[in-house]
């Protein structure tokens, strides 16, 4: 038998890590005032590269991406390296009737905000 050597694949220690960074985002998008809920994931940019997006859905529509990238970037729990390189706003975060989020969803908002006119609820920090 022979074993197949995968690189970059995510290893169990990696994928805790990452959904500590995740919920420690959150948390703080959280404490915004308009903010009603919330999700952080990458997603995989034309190059193949990960790409940090926090996905929000405010209760107000004069909440802007700038604004949230602002936000972060003001709490000292995120370094600068660990902040979301996109934020997109979203009308809700898609959750499955238990509660559990629902990746593949959050991935067409974001392209369709990429391939669509709607770039005004994208921002890039980075």
């Amino acid at each position: 038998m022979m074993l197949k050597v995968v690189k970059n694949s995510p290893t169990p220690r990696g994928i805790a890590r990452d959904q500590v960074l995740f919920r420690q985002i959150e948390a703080v998008l959280y404490q915004h005032p308009v903010v009603t809920d919330a999700a952080v994931d990458f997603v995989n940019d034309k190059k193949g590269r990960p790409v940090l997006v926090a996905y929000v859905a405010p209760s107000v529509a004069e909440l802007t991406p700038e604004a949230l990238a602002d936000f972060i970037s003001r709490c000292p729990e995120i370094s600068r390296d660990e902040q979301p390189e996109r934020y997109l706003m979203v009308p809700a975060i898609p959750r499955t009737p238990s509660g559990k989020l629902q990746r593949q969803k959050l991935i067409n908002y974001y392209l369709q905000a990429i391939d669509s006119r709607n770039r005004k609820n994208l921002f890039s920090s980075k």
